[in-house]
């Protein structure tokens, strides 16, 4: 291990610690466990370089597994997905995964895992209100982007519909009250059902498979097209 390595990853872990100890579960809560892939990538982001300015993408597996380079060369693109992650996994490495880098977009994707888990609705509402709140009180420069929650294939027990669905409304709902920007990708990726993942985007029917990626892809490409097509006429109208 090299010195600046250790460095780096000694501080992490004491920024880590003291995030975990100045966060408050909701009550009864139990913590998702960490697996050793989880250790091993917050190792790997305290020991990359910085990239202030960067689109930061956060989130689990569906995340980790996007080919940010590839899908958009123009960007400065860096992934902060890990297989397997819930929303509290995500609150317990932001200082080294997410704060350090200073991104001056993030785009956030997370929760299917807590629902998979049976993490009740109002934990995660919880949760997911102290991710957002943490984002935008330590990144106050930065832009977010939170996407709903995509749909798994009926085989996915686990993770019902209606279940997601209602969390959606609540993403929604928080985005707006926060001044987030809400990316719905949910409508672009069901069957004919309306309620399950169209098994032409998927390799599991859960993760998707690079025509899914396509169009989240095309769907962000768009938004921040309009984004910044809406600046510049505001700056326009009022110089």
């Amino acid at each position: 291990m090299n010195v600046r390595f250790g460095v780096v990853l000694i501080l992490f872990l004491l920024k880590t610690a003291a995030t975990l100890c100045a966060q408050t579960w909701p009550e009864d809560y139990v913590p998702a466990a960490r697996t050793p892939h989880w250790h091993q990538r917050v190792q790997q982001f305290a020991a990359e370089p910085l990239q202030p300015g960067c689109y930061l993408f956060l989130g689990n597996s569906i995340t980790e597994g996007f080919d940010l380079a590839r899908h958009f060369p123009e960007w400065p693109v860096l992934n902060r997905g890990i297989i397997a992650d819930h929303i509290d996994g995500l609150l317990a490495r932001l200082d080294g995964s997410v704060f350090v880098q200073q991104p001056g977009k993030l785009f956030l994707l997370i929760g299917i895992n807590d629902i998979g888990r049976g993490c009740p609705p109002e934990h995660m509402r919880s949760l997911f209100t102290m991710l957002i709140d943490t984002l935008q009180t330590r990144l106050p420069a930065c832009q977010l982007y939170v996407h709903a929650i995509l749909p798994t294939s009926a085989k996915w027990k686990n993770c019902p519909p209606q279940t997601i669905q209602q969390m959606n409304i609540f993403i929604r709902q928080l985005a707006c009250e926060k001044k987030a920007c809400f990316i719905d990708l949910y409508p672009l990726m069901v069957d004919s059902s309306g309620q399950y993942l169209n098994p032409e985007l998927t390799v599991d029917g859960l993760h998707l498979n690079d025509k899914g990626y396509r169009i989240w892809t095309n769907l962000l490409q768009q938004t921040l097209s309009a984004t910044a097509a809406d600046s510049s006429q505001s700056e326009t109208a009022h110089p």
